[in-house]
């Protein structure tokens, strides 16, 4: 009795394992899965058919751009704004995604490498220490897409890409420039590749009088990317440094109440001469 009652035991669990396989073996056969994109970047190459509002700026659109800084660059696309309080090549600009004004730098978070640049504070990143010429692309999330990056992005997100060095590559470019209000610029950038090590290099220097009285700028930029490939693993050290002297004009005053408009009658004047 024992026996007849331990067979049909194990015929009933194994007819249940059986139907249980099977029906699972059909189940997997009827799900359909979308296909898993797995990118070294958020933004992957594919980007104009994502649903979020994202713009990629390459090196050779910035090239061929005409703007001479990177606020001015970014205010080309549509959304971005940005607000030069200095007026002398973008120093010290605010940019802001959407539209958050006073507190657009709370709410447009700025990388460099996948880094933050913002400061705890209000202030802005020194747009004016990244040499355009060093960028090999940016890549501009608006609105809440750019959560992808952590907090601060309610407005949007710009990811600032810088040049890499390929192994066994070795090029150099110099570049100089004259323009008004006795703006002066230097650019040089060279990589250089060797078997499993590269190293990049760029510098940049930028003197102008600006369009007011006391802004004078002067900025001087260096950065170096050293890597080393090792088959599917990559190590890499980044560094950079930057210096710049920068002269404020002050602000100019219209009271009507006593006659008093400086923007017509001394729109380029200063208000701090000393500062």
């Amino acid at each position: 009795m024992n026996n007849l009652y331990r067979r049909s035991l194990a015929a009933l669990t194994g007819f249940f394992c059986l139907s249980t396989v099977y029906a699972q073996q059909n189940q997997a056969q009827e799900v359909n899965l979308d296909p898993i994109s797995v990118v070294s970047t958020r933004i992957d190459e594919n980007s104009e058919l994502k649903p979020a509002n994202i713009t990629v700026i390459t090196a050779d659109q910035i090239r061929r751009s005409p703007a001479q800084s990177l606020p001015e660059l970014l205010s080309l696309e549509a959304g971005v704004l940005s607000r030069s309080l200095y007026g002398n090549a973008g120093t010290r600009s605010t940019v802001d995604i959407r539209g958050f004004g006073a507190s657009g730098s709370q709410n447009t978070l700025i990388l460099l490498d996948g880094r933050r640049l913002n400061d705890i504070a209000l202030d802005s990143p020194n747009y004016t220490a990244i040499p355009l010429q060093n960028i090999e692309r940016i890549e501009i999330t608006r609105g809440s897409g750019g959560v992808l990056y952590g907090d601060g992005a309610v407005g949007g997100a710009i990811n600032i890409v810088t040049k890499h060095p390929d192994s066994g590559e070795s090029t150099a470019t110099a570049s100089v420039s004259y323009g008004s209000y006795n703006t002066r610029e230097a650019n040089i950038t060279a990589s250089i590749g060797k078997n499993d090590y590269a190293l990049n290099l760029a510098g940049n220097y930028v003197e102008s009088d600006g369009y007011r009285d006391n802004n004078e700028l002067q900025q001087r930029n260096f950065q170096a990317d050293l890597s080393r490939s090792m088959g599917t693993t990559e190590l890499f050290i980044k560094g950079g440094a930057s210096d710049q002297e920068l002269r404020l004009p002050g602000a100019r005053t219209v009271d009507p109440t006593i006659g008093l408009d400086e923007l017509r009658d001394d729109r380029r004047g200063t208000g701090t001469p000393n500062d």
